[in-house]
């Protein structure tokens, strides 16, 4: 299916789109079916609160984010580092296509464990909203131009965590490469672990980004909304759809 049709699909479904979705179906039928109108309308509320407080957040997170941060007497097993490449930055200071902030911060950790471990590292990922840049590409220029890293491996095919896996084992393992230290968001780490191991590979998780409340959302603050909490549990959402598809699907 197509990507652009996809996320038209999940901004309908999760919050803040399905909640409007709801509200504006419960206004349409307030004439009608005054019963049923009053009820769309509570949902849609409901849903957008508890979308938007980091109760949710955390919630979700504890879920979606099960593995402890890597220690070195593990990554020192590994035979690689494997970066999963997420979202560009279109800049226009810098004149061109590159790695956005949620994508740099993978980028930092992977460098700052080849410089720990003297690992190789491989990035992974591909153009799949056709913009004309590949994650692997953009990865690359950042590791290598910014961070003085070496970027050993690279494929730019992949168009989801699927197929992240599947060339990523078919690049690695012509060299032997079968233990990777794997680099991603915390809370996309379970999905993206299984995938890798269905490939064949021993995975290390090398989780970063993990959801660590602030000092405001902790106590009442739990449940006073806030911007940031809708769109990390929009990502959330995504995962949680993801993993269902991985359950039926793989």
């Amino acid at each position: 299916m197509n990507f652009f049709v996809i996320y038209c699909i999940e901004s309908l479904l999760y919050p803040p789109g399905g909640s409007i979705l709801l509200l504006l179906t419960g206004l349409l039928l307030h004439q009608r079916w005054h019963q049923v109108s009053l009820t769309l309308i509570s949902l849609a509320l409901l849903t957008l609160y508890f979308s938007s407080i980091p109760f949710t957040n955390q919630l979700l997170a504890h879920w979606l984010e099960p593995d402890s941060p890597l220690t070195f007497s593990k990554v020192k097993t590994a035979d690689a580092i494997v970066v999963l490449a997420f979202k560009a930055y279109n800049s226009p200071e810098y004149g061109q296509i590159t790695s956005g902030p949620d994508e740099i911060s993978r980028l930092r950790y992977a460098a700052y464990l080849h410089r720990k471990t003297g690992l190789p590292i491989a990035v992974i990922g591909g153009d799949r909203l056709n913009i004309g840049n590949t994650g692997a590409e953009r990865m690359t220029k950042v590791l290598e131009h910014e961070c003085n890293v070496p970027v050993r491996y690279k494929d730019g095919r992949s168009l989801h965590t699927f197929d992240n896996a599947k060339y990523a084992h078919e690049i690695l393992s012509k060299d032997g490469i079968n233990r990777i230290a794997l680099v991603t968001h915390a809370w996309h780490m379970p999905r993206s672990k299984r995938s890798f191991e269905n490939e064949g590979f021993s995975v290390i998780a090398a989780p970063t980004q993990f959801l660590i409340p602030g000092p405001f959302q902790k106590g009442i603050g739990k449940w006073i909304p806030r911007a940031e909490c809708i769109e990390h549990n929009h990502w959330f959402f995504h995962e949680l759809a993801g993993m269902l598809w991985f359950k039926m699907f793989q």
